[in-house]
């Protein structure tokens, strides 16, 4: 448990100083670059975006190893040192108001409970795993470790190629002393790293204004304390993506106004306006460098920024020079995701919108289109096989998903819908309609006064919502991929509502404590692990039992694959490994596997 700890402020730190970094290099010669209006909140995601976009990029060219960690960590510790330095900076105690003593011992005592519990789930030495977890993830991240990107490794194993930034950030953290145990560290991370934000804005946020944020924290609390108390060593990144969703909507509810009036009553570049849609843009960047599904809020998020910063500089006419500064200060942490996403598809897959079959590359490594032979590895070593048996096992999981394959919305649906209509999702998905019904009401009531922004920032948010929603249900539909949409789709509107009237500031400020820690304790009490957690010992990955496979080709080509035993789960074998031997696999260049593969079709493919 203490080894977690302690690995958690780590990550903590150096993120936090990544992000003090990147606002330093964004104001460089800035006369007011308005640090008074960041916050840790502001600093965390800009920071985590930061670290993504240089884990994509520096995976072009190098092995995710302990001197890139080094190299990201001596960047962090400049980014501490001059964020601390900077008068009125974010960790300048002149900031904090009379009383933040006792709000923040306060802070301790409701945060704590959920870490010990965070670190009790996560502190054993099993080495047991999810499906996926030892199907693909452990071995991306060997691969990340140990070669820059693979040229054709999807030919390889298909799933090895899907693009994922969560899985690059835990091959950073794979090294060292954290070294083939970052199943164990990276899932009560990012979890804890937003219950800790919503007690922030629940403990130190006070005004009529940040109501409607409070109230949000506390409606979604319950799915996080959920999520901690079924933390399990792992590598899925779909929490995460849930967990990105939220906070943007609480920096939608956090900067409503600001953004509004970004460029409206002052322009975009002016002292701080920047910041908040910075933020927002950072944060929908982190949820599409985590997993492409993240992609429709992504999109939307950048399109809502680039009509904000366009409409501003049209009122205000600013001089060409301070609109590109501007456009491009906004633009450089999503393009930074988006390159290295094209780039790592392009060279892993030879396509760019991998695992989309979408924009195939003229290259000798690109993944077959189709199957190049029949039965179900030869599917999965194909793009439009991979992305039917994955579609086709979201709406109908279990040994009846080819029944789904191709099928029509009459054929899939009422099943499908049979298993929702009893989840949570559900629930929350009645809910959500109604009271987005009733704010939309409320939004025909207070145009009558003459307010329109905030309505127009609460819509946006309802869009995106729906167009997420919208994207999950014809792509991949099982709920555990869309949980963060429905609890948005719920909350947003119960927020926003229950700030109007007749609930005042006062209640809430009163309550929330209250509340949080008592949902904290039911959660305690029911998920503390019947096992008695070590306190300096976790978990290690484990090499599974795997035999070899020996291509018989020519005696120059030659080389030796292992393939697992017993089922399909690689783990952490020793590279390469592959549950399926496809095809005539060959390496682009005999004895270096950091070359890559490829398949020659003009060869038969000799079963194993």
């Amino acid at each position: 448990m203490i080894v977690l700890g302690l690995a958690w402020s780590t990550l903590t730190l150096l993120i936090l100083g990544l992000g003090c970094f990147a606002l330093q290099v964004f104001t460089f010669r800035s006369k007011r670059p308005g640090w008074s209006t960041v916050g840790l909140f502001d600093l965390f995601w800009v920071g985590l975006a930061t670290l993504l976009g240089i884990a994509q990029l520096t995976s072009l060219v190098f092995p995710l190893d302990g001197r890139v960690l080094l190299g990201v960590g001596a960047i962090a510790a400049v980014g501490l040192i001059s964020c601390a330095r900077a008068p009125s900076g974010p960790f300048a105690l002149d900031r904090l108001r009379p009383g933040w003593r006792r709000r923040f011992i306060l802070l301790l005592g409701l945060f704590l409970p959920v870490a010990v519990l965070a670190a009790a789930r996560l502190a054993n030495t099993a080495p047991t795993l999810s499906y996926d977890t030892g199907l693909y993830h452990y071995s991306a991240v060997s691969w990340a470790n140990a070669f820059p990107a693979v040229p054709g490794l999807a030919n390889l194993h298909c799933r090895l190629a899907v693009p994922s930034g969560y899985l690059l950030l835990a091959a950073l953290v794979d090294n060292a002393w954290w070294d083939g145990r970052t199943a164990w560290i990276m899932p009560g991370f990012i979890p804890l790293a937003v219950i800790a934000q919503w007690l922030l804005f629940l403990v130190f946020d006070r005004g009529p204004r940040r109501l409607p944020l409070r109230l949000f924290c506390l409606c979604t609390a319950p799915f996080l304390l959920w999520e901690i108390a079924g933390l399990a060593p792992r590598l899925d990144s779909d929490s995460a993506i849930h967990f990105s969703q939220l906070a943007l909507v609480a920096a939608v509810l956090r900067y409503g106004r600001r953004l509004a009036s970004a460029g409206h009553r002052q322009p975009m570049d002016s002292r701080g306006a920047w910041i908040p849609w910075l933020t927002l843009v950072a944060i929908a960047a982190v949820g599409f460098g985590f997993k492409p599904s993240g992609g429709v809020v992504f999109a939307f998020v950048a399109l809502m920024a680039a009509l904000a910063t366009m409409a501003g500089l049209a009122r205000r006419r600013r001089p060409v020079g301070t609109t590109f500064r501007t456009v491009a200060l906004l633009a450089s942490l999503p393009v930074l995701l988006v390159l290295g996403f094209l780039a790592r598809n392009a060279i892993q897959s030879g396509w760019l919108l991998y695992p989309a079959a979408f924009g195939r590359l003229d290259v000798a490594w690109a993944v077959p289109a189709h199957p190049v032979e029949t039965g179900h590895p030869a599917e999965m070593q194909s793009v439009t096989g991979q992305y039917k048996i994955i579609q086709a096992w979201a709406r109908q999981p279990g040994p009846d998903y080819l029944r789904a394959l191709d099928a029509s919305l009459r054929s899939w649906v009422p099943p499908w819908w049979e298993r929702f209509r009893h989840t949570v999702a559900c629930r929350l998905l009645y809910a959500g309609a109604g009271l987005n019904l009733l704010l939309v009401a409320g939004w025909c009531w207070r145009r009558r006064r003459g307010s329109l922004r905030q309505p127009v920032l609460e819509a946006a948010v309802l869009l995106g919502c729906l167009a997420s929603l919208l994207s999950w249900f014809l792509t991949a539909p099982d709920v555990r991929f869309g949980e963060g949409a429905f609890w948005v789709l719920a909350a947003f509107p119960a927020s926003v509502i229950l700030a109007i009237r007749p609930l005042q500031g006062r209640w809430c400020t009163l309550a929330a404590p209250v509340l949080f820690a008592g949902i904290a304790f039911g959660v305690l009490r029911q998920s503390w692990p019947s096992v008695p957690p070590s306190l300096w010992e976790i978990g290690h990955s484990q090499t599974r039992a795997t035999r070899l496979h020996r291509f018989p080709l020519s005696q120059k080509d030659r080389f030796d694959l292992h393939v697992p035993v017993d089922g399909d789960q690689c783990g952490d074998a020793t590279l390469p490994c592959t549950p399926y031997v496809v095809g005539p696999l060959k390496l682009r260049t005999p004895g270096n596997l950091g070359a890559g593969f490829y398949l020659d079709l003009s060869v038969s493919n000799p079963k194993p």
